[in-house]
């Protein structure tokens, strides 16, 4: 059990991240769900701290990314964004773009990822690092 946080009856011993299609930088896409238009320094920090891609560091667990290219809802370049920041804190990560992929499919095949079969990836990348 964890001590102080949110939810302390819940482990917080995490061995690797999937993030699909997910916002990694609230910063710069996404902010008015959060703060509406406030530019205070609160708000600021806020965002910050639900900004996944600013939580990166070389203690980061393996992480897999997966976007679609092609997703309406979510920029594609938060994927990138995110890859690129793992890149460069040291973090093994793995970045599967589908091509003309939408948002929200599931990792079967589906008319949203292009009738891509995304389970092989995911259970060799959480065989790997579970």
């Amino acid at each position: 059990l964890q001590h102080g946080a949110l939810y302390p009856e819940y482990l917080e011993n995490i061995s690797c991240v999937i993030a699909l299609f997910g916002i990694a930088d609230v910063r710069k896409w996404g902010f008015k769900h959060f703060v509406g238009q406030d530019k205070s320094p609160d708000a600021l920090r806020i965002l910050d701290l639900v900004s996944p891609i600013t939580h990166v560091t070389s203690k980061t667990v393996p992480t897999l990314i997966i976007h679609g290219t092609a997703d309406p809802t979510v920029p594609f370049s938060q994927a990138e964004a995110l890859a690129e920041q793992l890149k460069e804190s040291s973090v093994p990560h793995e970045f599967i773009s589908v091509e003309k992929g939408e948002h929200a499919f599931p990792i079967t095949p589906h008319p949203r990822n292009q009738q891509t079969d995304l389970r092989p990836a995911v259970l060799e990348f959480l065989e790997k690092h579970l």
